[in-house]
């Protein structure tokens, strides 16, 4: 059945769901507070079964599939939750509600954690979500990203890694808080908006002291979000037309979706 699903239009961005059992714990623990509801709503993100244009009237040909919001050539599930205007508060909160779990566990665990501090470099500027320094001399330079999986989540965790990793960076942050650049790592959490974590970003950030019962809570809290910005979109009324085919943010990648 598992093999079916992958194979599906819905079901594609699902297969790297078996590789991290973080994608998968919160449906196997109904006991632990979820209510009914919302473990339903967090099932129908998770398998893409979202009343969008597009995929109301599969099957049936013709018909209006523009975004009727911003007017993006087709109201796809990802579309919605992820790059659509008139969701990206939701996609804001949903990002920063990550940001806090982590930052809570770690400090929970003995980090010395700062938000979202602004480094200049140049002419340029970046701030990660997190920089979390531990007593015995590491440092990890943490940022969030809740992506689209359509392309493989891997070439979005190595590009933001990639885009933190750089030397002035680095060394910017090792200066602040007096730790060479040997002991600092750059983490990309990275989840799609259907709660599937990349492999190499849950194994990194346990590797550090963050329990699977976050890495758990972070999921359903993604897919809690994904849920509200849909709800939101089908309340609202704001159209902001010609806006909306591009997304936010210049540095998602193709195909990928934004990244809060």
């Amino acid at each position: 059945m598992a093999s079916r699903l992958h194979c599906s239009v819905d079901g594609r961005e699902l297969r790297e769901s078996s590789k991290c059992g973080a994608s998968t714990a919160w449906v196997y623990q109904t006991a632990e507070g979820i209510p009914a509801a919302d473990y339903r709503h967090y099932h129908q993100v998770r398998i893409g079964a979202l009343p969008t244009k597009v995929r109301t009237r599969r099957g049936i040909g013709g018909g209006e599939k523009s975004c009727r919001a911003c007017a993006a050539p087709a109201e796809t599930p990802a579309h919605v939750i992820q790059m659509c205007p008139r969701t990206h508060g939701g996609r804001i909160k949903r990002h920063d509600a990550v940001v806090g779990l982590l930052a809570e566990t770690l400090a929970r665990r003995g980090w010395s954690v700062e938000k979202e501090v602004l480094f200049r470099l140049g002419r340029e500027a970046l701030k990660p979500d997190l920089v979390a320094v531990h007593h015995d001399g590491t440092c990890k330079v943490i940022d969030v990203q809740v992506v689209a999986a359509s392309q493989g989540l891997s070439g979005a965790f190595q590009a933001k890694v990639a885009k933190y990793k750089r030397v002035d960076l680095l060394g910017a942050v090792g200066a602040r808080h007096g730790v060479g650049l040997e002991g600092i790592e750059v983490i990309a959490c990275t989840i799609s908006w259907r709660g599937v974590w990349c492999r190499a970003s849950s194994d990194a950030l346990k590797k550090i002291g963050v329990p699977m019962g976050t890495l758990k809570g972070i999921t359903t809290r993604v897919l809690m979000g994904s849920w509200l910005n849909l709800r939101t979109f089908m309340r609202g009324t704001s159209a902001h037309h010609g806006v909306g085919v591009r997304g936010r943010g210049g540095g998602a990648q193709p195909g990928m979706g934004v990244g809060r």
